[in-house]
């Protein structure tokens, strides 16, 4: 749904978090567990890149590149 919704776009995750949560029954963690996994996946990139962060983090302020 996120790959569809944000297709080309670079966003921070709270962005995505704050665009796409309206009206749905999904927390900010479900957003940073699905970022992450899409990430691990190759599906997205994120600035910085996982190795460049803590241990299974995903900030507020993660920069999200959708395809």
């Amino acid at each position: 749904m996120l790959l569809e919704t944000f297709s080309g776009m670079t966003l921070k995750m709270i962005d995505v978090f704050e665009r796409h949560h309206v009206g749905k029954r999904y927390l900010r963690s479900n957003y940073k567990d699905a970022l992450k996994s899409l990430e691990a996946k190759g599906s997205i990139t994120a600035s910085p890149p996982a190795q460049n962060r803590r241990r299974n983090t995903f900030a507020d302020n993660i920069l999200i590149e959708f395809p």
